[in-house]
């Protein structure tokens, strides 16, 4: 009766009657190819040791031509010569489980892909967006250099070259997101003059709530070093987005 109710088992697996699948080789079912008969093989090769096989997951063809995935648990019987003679087997359906396993790999290569789209487009985009900014950050450290320009107008070039650096770092900032993305990110660390730095990063900002109606100061300690060692992109990046955040 056990026998009769895994035939009853293995033929509702894989879409046969019970009476067409009497007599059929467990290995005519199996699928062509490494998930399938490299797998059957091993199990196989047990077999003629004399050694058990548990939850070997192999791949076998259904009667509608399908693939189904089942584990293979196989047990050799043993003649009094310990020469194995037959099995007791028993198959475990798990296509629908690996049909996930599949669709789960599938969508994870395409965000993958995706992912170094996005990054390809924005390294083209920062090289597009740099070429004239670079062309406008040049002509204004030719005017800044100009002996003719009064207090005022020195003073607006300024301002424009620094907003011109701004937005070099803001695009500089789309290619450390794909960076990021990657795994790799690098500090460039280099000696700053830290009340230069952060008197560039209080006009950009004092500029912004100006335009806002909101009053901004700022200030650095008496005791704050004249000369710091820093990657200062990255602390500009910090201390305009901490401020953007408050």
């Amino acid at each position: 009766s056990q026998a009769a109710a895994g035939n009853q088992q293995a033929a509702k697996i894989f879409g046969y009657t019970v009476e067409e699948l009497e007599g059929k080789p467990l290995a005519s079912l199996v699928a062509d190819g490494p998930d399938g008969e490299d797998r059957a093989r091993v199990v196989f090769q047990r077999f003629l040791e004399g050694k058990p096989t548990y939850d070997e997951e192999v791949r076998f063809r259904s009667a509608d031509g399908s693939d189904i995935w089942a584990t293979v648990n196989v047990v050799p019987v043993l003649d009094a010569a310990g020469r194995p003679t037959h099995t007791r087997s028993l198959l475990t359906d798990i296509t629908a489980r690996k049909r996930l396993e599949e669709d789960l790999m599938r969508a994870r290569r395409d965000a993958e892909a995706a992912s170094q789209a996005k990054s390809d487009f924005l390294a083209s985009m920062s090289h597009e967006l740099r070429t004239p900014l670079n062309a406008i950050l040049g002509y204004t450290q030719l005017m800044d250099s100009r002996a003719n320009l009064d207090p005022r107008q020195k003073q607006e070039v300024g301002r424009i070259r620094r907003a011109g650096e701004h937005l070099l770092t803001l695009i500089n900032d789309l290619l450390d997101l794909a960076s990021v993305e990657a795994g790799k990110l690098l500090i460039d660390s280099r000696e700053v003059r830290l009340r230069a730095m952060v008197s560039d990063v209080a006009e950009i900002i004092g500029m912004r709530a100006g335009s806002a109606g909101i009053s901004f100061d700022w200030e650095v300690a008496d005791d704050a070093p004249e000369n710091v060692l820093l990657d200062d992109r990255r602390v500009r990046q910090i201390l305009m987005r901490t401020t953007a955040a408050r």
